[in-house]
């Protein structure tokens, strides 16, 4: 019995602890801040996530959300493409509210940053 509850707070502490992990060390509040403006090429996608490379060679991660919502939203990136986004930045990791490309502007979030697949929410998967 004791071997269980030692176990069940392990997990909880780690699950807790990963969370903070993923947030890439800012807080929820933190990380809603200030918006940024970034340019540069695709050079990898991989969902929910693409690899940015800026024209100063930094190397940063594009949280895009649900794959579902792109498809069912008929947005699409390629690898090579020239974006702009703007979003918010934690770390190396973007929170895009709007990729502008070659083939048009995808819109991912709303003014206060509150991500447009949220009102989705009743379909299945998203």
């Amino acid at each position: 019995m004791k071997m269980r509850i030692f176990l069940l707070i392990g997990f909880l502490f780690l699950g807790a602890s990963q969370t903070a992990f993923a947030w890439g060390g800012c807080s929820r509040g933190e990380k809603w801040r200030n918006e940024v403006k970034v340019i540069g090429r695709i050079i990898k996608i991989r969902p929910p996530l693409a690899v940015l490379e800026t024209p100063q060679g930094e190397t940063l991660y594009i949280r895009l959300g649900p794959y579902q919502f792109w498809k069912a939203m008929g947005y699409s990136l390629r690898k090579g493409e020239k974006v702009i986004i703007r979003g918010y930045r934690c770390g190396d990791i973007i929170f895009p509210k709007v990729i502008r490309h070659r083939g048009g502007k995808i819109r991912l979030r709303n003014e206060k940053g509150i991500p447009l697949w949220r009102k989705y929410r009743s379909r299945p998967g998203w």
